[in-house]
């Protein structure tokens, strides 16, 4: 049975409040994505009974698919969740524990963050990537949650394998060293890259316990929810770990995916308003350490584009017009 990652109720509502620290939004915003999310239904409940004490809420046995209306957004008001619930109890409450706890790590510094787990794995959390793990990390399981880029080299345990869960996908390794990004790509896939050893992918909404592929050292999956697996093809070493050796390359990438990489590395949106630019070629390589707008003016004379700023802080990229 797939385990899911749980959520503090405190958490939820300095969420909804406003007042959760940045680590504290990312793993909310984290949680949110799985297919069942038992603590927000209990926070939802105990929210509706506190708003309305002699209204009785009767959930309906109806399995309905869960809608993203959540995700991605700003803390609201704790009224406002309350209104939502009329339609969230459509759902059958889980009647499993809700007392996992959860730490979150996030790095919010300019410099690749390196993590040393409980077991000895190490994890190279690159710019703006979360990644969540139970506090019982270790010993039952070793299993932790990604949204970002991350490269782990896995301390071998074969009595409890290392599961990375990111982007609709399960990553299962027993000893080895591989990168994962989940927001590299224009169309929101995840690539799952594996350097050495050897992992299994499987699916995060499914019940079966069987990998679906295999990769060997070299070998890339890319993977979006709702999609098929792919088939694994190589990869280019050099450009999958730029971000942990200093580095920001590009080799004949779309302009699209090319965007979506700085968006990123860099936390800022970036948005592309011109269809005839989608598919523009790019390559290049800079250092990591040079600005954003450094590299949107090199790549601007080279693919004649223009660019600005918005006063909210959002990058819109159109062409130059002839």
């Amino acid at each position: 049975m797939l385990y899911n990652m749980e959520i503090n109720q405190h958490i939820l509502e300095r969420y909804f409040a406003g007042t959760a620290s940045a680590e504290e939004q990312a793993q909310v915003e984290l949680y949110l994505q799985q297919t069942s999310t038992p603590g927000l239904d209990h926070f939802l409940l105990q929210t509706w009974h506190k708003a309305n004490p002699e209204t009785p809420v009767v959930p309906i046995h109806n399995k309905q698919p869960k809608k993203a209306w959540f995700y991605g957004a700003a803390a609201a008001a704790v009224t406002a969740i309350v209104g939502m619930f009329a339609w969230h109890a459509q759902k059958e409450l889980p009647q499993q524990p809700l007392a996992q706890a959860f730490d979150t790590l996030y790095n919010a510094q300019p410099n690749v963050k390196t993590v040393i787990m409980p077991d000895g794995s190490k994890v190279w959390l690159n710019r703006h990537a979360t990644l969540v793990y139970a506090t019982n990390y270790n010993e039952q399981k070793r299993e932790l949650w990604l949204q970002g880029e991350a490269y782990f080299e896995v301390a071998q345990n074969s009595q409890l394998p290392f599961k990375v869960h990111a982007g609709g996908v399960i990553t299962t390794a027993l000893g080895t060293s591989f990168n994962i990004a989940t927001g590299n790509k224009a169309d929101g896939s995840v690539q799952i890259s594996l350097l050495s050893g050897k992992v299994g992918i499987s699916l995060m909404d499914s019940s079966s316990h069987n990998y679906l592929r295999v990769l060997a050292p070299g070998e890339m999956l890319s993977f979006k929810q709702g999609s098929l697996l792919a088939h694994a093809t190589q990869f280019n070493e050099e450009e999958v770990m730029d971000w942990k050796n200093g580095k920001l390359l590009f080799e004949k990438n779309t302009l699209a995916d090319v965007l979506a990489k700085l968006q990123g590395r860099y936390g800022v949106n970036i948005q592309l308003n011109d269809e005839s630019l989608i598919h523009r070629k790019v390559s290049g390589k800079f250092s990591s350490s040079v600005s954003l707008e450094h590299v949107l003016k090199s790549l601007q004379f080279v693919h004649q584009f223009n660019y600005q700023r918005t006063t909210n802080g959002t990058y819109i990229i159109t062409s130059i017009k002839k």
